[in-house]
């Protein structure tokens, strides 16, 4: 701004003895701007800016549109800097009329389409909160992009899928009739949020909602950000978990990162015991469904066979469950009446269900469904990642019909201690993009893998694990005669961070699995000699000298 030019003096107004610096550069002057970066993650690697600033950027360069003023978060992501324009509007913004609320941004529309053109990557938050006030259709609450012209025929979160809130598009919402939560009109407060990633949907200009005196409505709208890279998307739900997140809902995941395939989205559930993210990709026949002999094929939602074999690939564990209800009919489970087929990379052609379901026995030759009606239903869990998911189940020769229950793919992301967590979410090993700031706070952990001792619940400070004793021992005399010698043993409890009790061989597994581990032991005594009257004993049973 040439009228704010050339400086002429600083001023200091301050109580404090504290010293402060300030570089005043040369003033330059030329009939084109000098050293612009074009955004900011031009600024961040080609100019050298490293801390989060508002800055001048000059997308087309010397001799066009004029240069403008944004915020650049340098800072959130080690591999971009990202281009932000907040929102003039604030946050929330209450709906209050039918017209809805315009939303404006600190630069005009044009400068914002051309960053928005210029960068390869861009997206915007936008979350709902409401009390029976519903979205989508004719007349429920919507989002406008394109000036006030063009209302989105679906909701942030939903990647395109038509009348849906991201929850909606993976059938995940909190009741099963609607495709979004907030269309549950029972009085009681609801939320949907999302992402915007299709550039051609962006930014948002305008929000509309249901008013009157039993709703509320309630926007919170993102600042519009933009970069040369995709940024802010997790590989999957324990990445979030890992991050801070805790509000289960749809998300966007990318397993394998910018360049391989793209960002889809899932259900993420957040569970306190033991704690973790799980990853969950529903399919079109989930629920029980009465069959007679023919096949099914499994469609997953709103993710492709490669995206699924993304998230395998990024997973530690993915389980399927399936169960096969016989009360009405016999089936003859065990000879391979039921075949099933997965779209892994492991055995291929028609497997045998009885070898997965867990009551048919280690052999899969004791199915109850083998011993006539009224024998109640076999069921399973499929964990053999090579063959997951299920795409297609033969019941071809099935006599009869049979109730049959496939459940969605779950998967999760279980580090064996703390700091391999921690060294795997900061080191080159992450994907790019992947956040690289992990936040303290209580998480699972499995230290022998997915066949040894159960996982669970620690607490981790980063890098640390803190593994708590469920408390104190003491010894007094022995009241009938004080000289008489006293022996006691104290039996040392451990508790995972939720208050569950751990096994022995639990705790042994972590320390086993783990670089150091340290532990304090204390005796405070009166008239009690220690040397050769006291030791202790470890989890692995063995006694120690001391």
């Amino acid at each position: 701004d040439k009228s704010q030019l050339p400086l002429v003096s600083i001023k200091f107004s301050q109580s404090q003895k504290d010293k402060g610096r300030v570089h005043v550069d040369a003033l330059q002057c030329s009939s084109v701007p000098i050293d612009m970066p074009k955004d900011c993650h031009d600024a961040k690697f080609e100019f050298g800016y490293d801390k989060d600033t508002p800055l001048f950027i000059d997308l087309d360069g010397p001799g066009g549109e004029e240069p403008f003023l944004v915020f650049c978060d340098m800072e959130s992501y080690e591999h971009v800097g990202i281009t932000q324009i907040p929102i003039n509007n604030g946050n929330p913004i209450v709906v209050t009329t039918e017209e809805g609320e315009p939303i404006t941004y600190t630069q005009d529309h044009g400068k914002i389409k051309a960053l928005i053109q210029g960068s390869l990557y861009c997206s915007q938050k936008v979350e709902f909160q409401c009390t029976n006030s519903k979205l989508g259709g004719p007349d429920g609450g919507a989002v406008y992009v394109e000036g006030e012209t063009r209302k989105l025929d679906y909701f942030p979160g939903a990647e395109g899928k038509q009348g849906a809130c991201g929850c909606g598009a993976t059938e995940s919402c909190d009741a099963p009739e609607v495709t979004c939560n907030c269309n549950i009109d029972d009085g009681e407060a609801h939320k949907d949020f999302g992402l915007i990633i299709d550039k051609s949907d962006l930014p948002v200009t305008k929000v509309t909602a249901q008013v009157g005196a039993s709703r509320s409505s309630t926007y919170e709208i993102g600042n519009l950000q933009c970069s040369q890279k995709q940024f802010g998307i997790g590989p999957n739900c324990e990445n979030y978990h890992a991050t801070g997140v805790r509000e289960s809902y749809t998300y966007l995941v990318d397993p394998d990162g910018t360049g391989g395939q793209d960002p889809f989205p899932v259900e993420c559930l957040f569970v306190k015991e033991p704690s973790q993210g799980k990853t969950i990709v529903h399919h079109d026949k989930e629920g029980n469904m009465t069959l007679d002999s023919t096949d099914v094929t499994f469609t997953y939602l709103m993710a492709s066979p490669g995206q699924i074999e993304a998230l395998l690939n990024r997973s530690t564990f993915c389980t399927q469950e399936i169960s096969v209800d016989c009360k009405q009919t016999t089936v003859a489970v065990d000879p391979g009446t039921i075949l099933w087929t997965g779209s892994g990379s492991g055995p291929s052609g028609s497997l045998k269900l009885s070898d997965y379901l867990d009551s048919c026995g280690p052999n899969g030759d004791s199915c109850k469904c083998s011993n006539g009606p009224g024998q109640g239903k076999d069921s399973g869990t499929i964990t053999d990642m090579s063959i997951l998911p299920l795409t297609h189940l033969d019941l071809s020769a099935v006599g009869g019909s049979v109730t049959v229950n496939v459940g969605p793919l779950v998967c999760s992301e279980v580090f064996p201690t703390c700091k391999s967590l921690y060294d795997f979410v900061t080191s080159d090993r992450a994907l790019e993009g992947e956040a690289t700031t992990v936040v303290s706070g209580l998480f699972t952990t499995d230290p022998d893998g997915p066949l040894g001792v159960p996982p669970f619940t620690v607490e981790c400070t980063f890098p640390d694990t803190v593994i708590e004793v469920d408390g104190d021992g003491n010894i007094g005399p022995n009241k009938n005669d004080p000289l008489e010698p006293v022996s006691k043993c104290f039996d040392i409890g451990y508790s995972s961070a939720s208050g569950k009790a751990l096994s022995p061989a639990q705790v042994a597994a972590y320390v086993a699995s783990s670089i150091s581990c340290s532990q304090s032991l204390s005796l405070s005594c009166k008239r009690a000699p220690a040397t050769k009257m006291v030791n202790f004993t470890t989890c692995d049973g063995k006694t120690q000298v001391g």
